[in-house]
């Protein structure tokens, strides 16, 4: 329908995401779990190009947060999936920066909406300074200017470490692959681990062949890999 109406892009979430504004009961149990979603997405997708009709780009997303879970997406979707969701990935940096910030600056606590008065010792553990508890402190520093750093809220901070991480994580996976642009990435990335992951993955054009998936990594991590496209 998507399609035939001529939208620009078609967001496809699956359980397994939400923002966590909703109960835990709908967050586990309601929806399509994210993969049988996103591959029966393709599913569509692909019988619509074969048929030479158009296409909507799709963006996928349903409790996606770790590089190689943006890397699975993207693979399981290509060519038709142009992006990858994230939303309570986000959500969570930011109000432990939040939280952070109120705990060393209690005059800014009312301000950034902080919730402690204190660091927990899971926090103590790695530092007790914005600089030694941040990871992407650093270098967001040269980017910006001590100046300006001093300006920037941690939540804001906290999130671009995590879009520091994500960046870093693709980086990875994707020399791995030898491929050096996300546009490159394709189901040959990926390898179903079982007969009945590859029946939902495999595309309507290759269910009745024997397909082969080849995972985004060194072959020497075969045995860790078994599981790559599951977790």
């Amino acid at each position: 329908m998507a399609s035939e109406l001529d939208f620009e892009l078609l967001t496809i979430d699956g359980s397994g995401g939400g923002t966590g504004m909703s109960p835990n009961d709908m967050l586990d149990n309601w929806g399509v779990p994210s993969v049988l979603l996103h591959a029966k997405a393709h599913d569509y997708a692909f019988l619509r190009a074969a048929a030479g009709k158009k296409v909507v780009d799709l963006a996928v997303g349903g409790g996606l947060a770790k590089p190689s879970q943006a890397v699975k997406a993207l693979a399981l979707g290509a060519p038709y999936v142009k992006a990858v969701c994230m939303s309570r990935s986000f959500m969570i940096p930011a109000f432990l920066g939040c939280n952070i910030e109120g705990a060393l600056h209690p005059e800014r606590r009312e301000r950034v909406h902080g919730a402690w008065s204190a660091l927990p010792k899971t926090v103590l553990d790695i530092g007790d300074t914005p600089e030694t508890i941040f990871a992407g402190y650093h270098a967001l520093k040269e980017r910006l200017g001590a100046d300006e750093m001093a300006h920037i809220p941690y939540g804001a901070i906290a999130m671009w470490t995590m879009c520091d991480r994500l960046g870093a994580g693709l980086q990875h996976h994707m020399a791995g692959a030898r491929k050096f642009g996300v546009e490159h990435i394709d189901r040959t990335d990926i390898w179903a681990a079982n007969r009945e992951r590859l029946r939902k993955r495999a595309s309507p054009s290759s269910r009745n062949k024997t397909t082969s998936w080849r995972a985004a990594s060194c072959s020497a991590d075969k045995e860790r890999l078994s599981c790559w496209i599951c977790s």
